[in-house]
């Protein structure tokens, strides 16, 4: 199968190449969550307890689905590390 280079005069061949993937941007949506989790103690300081059951719902739903990305995303990061090393 002829496989096109990365210097393609085909733009889209190029930018598909170029562009980030996955594996790049991980560290970067595993410190977006974390910060989200470092943030929502203020947040809730500066606005106070949910007036409703619906938004008290909705803030520990967010809540715990950012725990859950971030600890996801450490396991993820901390997988693909160990087998670019030859660790066991």
């Amino acid at each position: 199968m002829n496989q096109p280079s990365l210097h393609s005069p085909n733009p889209v061949v190029r930018l598909y190449r170029e562009s980030p993937r996955y594996l790049h941007i991980t560290p970067a949506l595993e410190f977006a969550c974390w910060g989200v989790v470092l943030l929502v103690p203020l947040l809730r300081l500066v606005n106070g307890p949910a007036v409703t059951n619906d938004q008290f719902v909705v803030q520990v739903a967010l809540f715990t689905l950012t725990i859950c990305g971030a600890l996801g995303l450490r396991i993820y990061n901390w997988r693909t590390s160990q087998e670019g090393t030859g660790d066991p």
